[in-house]
């Protein structure tokens, strides 16, 4: 005969407490994921603005030391850092790799990209 006062020898979880657990998890999954898009977003604006302004400072310490004849505006970069559009001094180099810049920065997330400078005079992801 079938006693409840008596405790059964069946160990485990309901079903009930297995969904539960599941909600809560997917709760938490779902306030993470968009937290966690959003810093990755932020860092890579963040390391783009310190590239960017790496290049132009090499392009500045570049314009000081080697450019005859030429000015910032008319400098054209490409994105492995030859320049172009300015005259050099003799026997200068023409390009920012490797005295300026030790390699030229590739933008965070997509290694096969770079930066340029576009006509408009700032340096720019390509």
């Amino acid at each position: 005969m079938f006693n409840p006062w008596l405790k059964t020898t069946e160990k485990g979880f309901t079903l009930v407490e297995i969904m539960v657990v599941v909600l809560i998890i997917g709760i938490l999954v779902g306030i993470a994921v968009p937290v966690y898009r959003n810093i990755s977003a932020s860092s890579y604006e963040e390391v783009d603005a310190a590239n960017i302004n790496s290049i132009e400072r090499a392009i500045q310490a570049y314009m000081a030391d080697v450019v005859a004849s030429g000015t910032y505006a008319e400098l054209r970069m490409s994105n492995t850092g030859v320049i172009e559009g300015v005259t050099v001094k003799t026997g200068a180099p023409a390009n920012l790799v490797p005295e300026y810049l030790k390699e030229m920065p590739k933008q965070p997330g997509d290694s096969t990209k770079s930066y340029v400078k576009a006509a408009n005079g700032q340096v720019v992801k390509e």
